[in-house]
């Protein structure tokens, strides 16, 4: 696990969200983007959200595509960048394995990793989901006092 509480991350002024899964994938991000608001992390883009507003912002060229560049790039321009990337997957059975990492778009550094691999039989939301949600509420809280 990655656990860094040096950087606040309620002060970055964009959040790119990466989500994938093979469960339910909009109730997923749905789910992902609300937790983020209820932790005070807003302006959070899809990446086709994300790819538009660098459009707008003239950092786009030929290619449509995301990439670590584009992101480093639109973070120096426009400010501090923070990339959620958090995927939920169906193994088979009654494998699940989670994970969320938040990085800094500007550095690439991980300021957060968290692994969930679990047996679930009953519910994917109570045994799967909100064990990593919970990691990222306090992850958040105890940023913002470690940044202060």
């Amino acid at each position: 696990m990655i656990y860094n509480t040096t950087i606040d991350p309620t002060k970055f002024r964009f959040v790119l969200l990466l989500t994938d899964s093979n469960i339910r994938p909009t109730v997923f991000a749905f789910t992902i983007r609300q937790a983020l608001a209820q932790s005070g992390i807003f302006r959070v883009f899809t990446p086709e959200e994300f790819l538009a507003l660098a459009k707008d912002r003239g950092l786009l060229t030929n290619s449509n595509r995301l990439s670590p560049e584009l992101v480093k790039q639109f973070a120096a321009a426009h400010g501090d960048t923070m990339i959620v990337d958090y995927s939920q997957q169906h193994l088979g059975d009654a494998n699940f394995y989670a994970t969320l990492k938040i990085t800094d778009g500007q550095n690439g550094n991980q300021l957060l990793r968290v692994d969930h691999r679990r047996l679930n039989w009953s519910n994917i939301d109570e045994e799967v989901m909100y064990p990593v949600l919970n990691q990222l509420r306090r992850w958040v809280n105890q940023s913002r006092k470690g940044a202060a």
